[in-house]
């Protein structure tokens, strides 16, 4: 019989950036391993990348869902439910202006996130890598860059 041990999983903070050393560094703690499972797991959506890409991308350095929505062509309470979960993960900050939600990469977190899978990353700008600058292959999951 497997004994189970009755222990409670502890929350992931994600109000701010990640902080851990990189895994690469050595065996890393169940709190850290946490917080880099639940941002990449959020991350594991093709229209988040999408989006994010989109975000980095906007002339402004933000958008609203309503333009984000638009230009998927999915509706926007499928983009909202996306948006929501980046936020919820820390990886993009969102403010109301009048009747529009705009929302923007958060560039520490993700930077932070970045460097955490691999240490030798340039403390710069993940951008490159989201916006399609380096090749990655054809479109699995059926996201082309026309849309």
């Amino acid at each position: 019989m497997i004994e189970r041990r009755n222990t409670e999983l502890p929350a992931v903070d994600t109000a701010a950036p990640l902080q851990c050393n990189p895994v690469a560094a050595g065996t890393v703690s169940d709190v850290a391993a946490m917080e880099v499972a639940f941002r990449l797991r959020v991350l594991s959506h093709p229209v988040r990348i999408k989006l994010l890409s989109m975000l980095f991308a906007a002339s402004r350095g933000e958008d609203c869902g309503r333009v984000l929505a638009n230009t998927i062509g999915l509706p926007e309470t499928t983009i909202s439910h996306h948006l929501r979960q980046l936020r919820s993960a820390g990886l993009i900050e969102s403010r109301r202006r009048g009747m529009h939600v705009y929302h923007r990469p958060h560039q520490r977190a993700l930077n932070a996130l970045a460097h955490a899978l691999d240490p030798d990353l340039e403390s710069g700008s993940v951008a490159d890598d989201l916006i399609g600058t380096r090749p990655v292959g054809d479109h699995p999951y059926g996201l082309e860059d026309d849309q």
